[in-house]
């Protein structure tokens, strides 16, 4: 499954990402706002996108908005990421449509079953 990894910390978005390739899945990375709209943008579509709230060239909320008011990407499972918890953009998202919230740093257990869930299945094969 290909699935875009949405996170200006690239520690944080080089672990993801290696954790996800470990599992078979085929990850991509985004560092800012405008790059993670290009890449879910671009053939073939993602399986799903991960996506942090706190990234440069936009907000949280904004960017969420964007991406299920989109025609091409609403149908995409998003997950959202951050390390701030509780906050209005968690919130928000969710109320928006995103699949789930993960809390940094990243529970790699939770990851891979937020993943899972999205894609609606118990694995990277799809």
């Amino acid at each position: 499954a290909q699935i875009i990894v949405a996170d200006d910390d690239r520690v944080s978005s080089h672990l993801v990402c290696a954790l996800l390739r470990k599992q078979g899945y085929q990850p991509e990375a985004a560092f800012d706002v405008p790059s993670f709209f290009v890449l879910s943008l671009r053939a073939p579509a993602p399986d799903v996108v991960l996506l942090d709230l706190h990234m440069p060239g936009g907000s949280g909320v904004e960017s969420v908005k964007g991406f299920m008011e989109h025609p091409t990407l609403r149908h995409i499972p998003l997950v959202l990421m951050s390390g701030t918890s509780g906050s209005p953009a968690e919130t928000m998202g969710l109320q928006l449509g995103a699949k789930a919230f993960l809390g940094k740093p990243i529970d790699p257990v939770r990851l891979l079953s937020a993943v899972a869930a999205a894609l609606g299945t118990k694995g990277p094969t799809t």
